[in-house]
């Protein structure tokens, strides 16, 4: 996989550098000016290696997801009731706990019979061999939803019970249950590590970037291309990512492929496939199998990216 070499603070510094040269200045002041313009101009350059984004924009993606409304506008408020995996579980989920709760365990877990009646209406038929565990944390998907919900003010734990809260039945009786769509969206991406439901080392910065994945998506998802594609353009926006890979780990498998089998497994299945902002299908059989991914109307409909010449709306 050969990927491109993105800009880096110091050909941003070099850049400004021969801005400076033969500039004279009357003052400190005029040149701090004159600093401060150079570096607004570098960071709103178009970058190849961001996909038409500039360094301003990727900034703010990682660090201000929810906070930059000049850049990403999210719809409060849905016209219709989404369809999404985390939605048909959380309601499943929703009408078990009922009115009364369901009693925790000794370690603070769904108790097991509830976790087995919700696997049984969650996992088809071709998916038997998940309903199979003997505690919700082997349940991982519910286990992710349950704690999510929890970050979203959504579920909480009174007197030893799990209940839903006054805020998400507030929610669901205003909005249905594409009211609580955005509040676990925001917790689920902003609080729950990802990186807990896997094997895998760290690499924050595939949680972080989730808004570059809904941009690649929004960008190139109306066709379907494999994972792959996608995960090419993940290593040549942050390349640092592949000096994450410890050593050891490249015994059987080259770096890019680690990096792909947890990209596709955080970003793809665990994020969008999960959200319900794509969809996938796999094409041949055996081994050369591979499955692609494109996007649906919900992500067009959650949100929008404001670039540069507004391509993407």
């Amino acid at each position: 996989m050969q990927t491109a070499r993105p800009e880096t603070p110091t050909s941003t510094s070099n850049a400004i550098q021969e801005a400076l040269e033969g500039e004279q200045f009357e003052s400190l002041e005029e040149a701090n000016q004159f600093l401060a313009q150079q570096s607004h101009l570098q960071n709103s350059r178009v970058i190849d290696d961001f996909v038409g984004l500039s360094p301003d924009q990727i900034h703010r993606f990682l660090h201000a997801p929810y906070d930059s409304p000049h850049h990403i506008s999210f719809t409060e408020q849905l016209s219709k009731q989404p369809e999404a995996p985390i939605l048909t579980l959380f309601n499943l989920l929703v009408e078990a706990l009922g009115e009364e709760g369901a009693k925790a365990t000794a370690k603070g877990n769904l108790p097991i019979k509830l976790c087995r009646n919700l696997a049984d209406q969650y996992w088809d038929d071709d998916h038997a061999y998940m309903r199979k565990f003997t505690s919700e944390t082997d349940f991982n998907v519910l286990h992710a939803l349950r704690l999510t919900g929890k970050m979203a003010g959504l579920i909480r734990k009174y007197k030893g019970r799990f209940v839903t809260t006054a805020k998400c039945k507030k929610l669901l009786k205003q909005q249905g249950i594409a009211g609580i769509y955005l509040p676990l969206l925001k917790a689920y991406t902003t609080k729950l590590n990802w990186g807990f439901r896997d094997g895998y080392d760290e690499f924050n910065i595939i949680q972080h970037s989730f808004l570059f994945t809904l941009y690649l998506l929004q960008q190139f998802g109306s066709e379907w291309k494999p994972e792959q594609f996608y995960t090419e353009r993940m290593i040549q926006a942050f390349p640092m990512i592949m000096q994450e890979v410890y050593p050891d780990d490249c015994a059987y498998r080259e770096p890019d492929e680690i990096i792909n089998s947890v990209y596709t497994t955080r970003s793809i299945e665990r994020f969008a496939l999960f959200f319900g902002l794509a969809e996938t299908e796999r094409v041949g059989k055996g081994l050369p199998s591979h499955r692609q991914i494109r996007k649906t109307p919900l992500l067009f409909e959650l949100l929008h990216f404001h670039t540069c010449n507004e391509r993407l709306n």
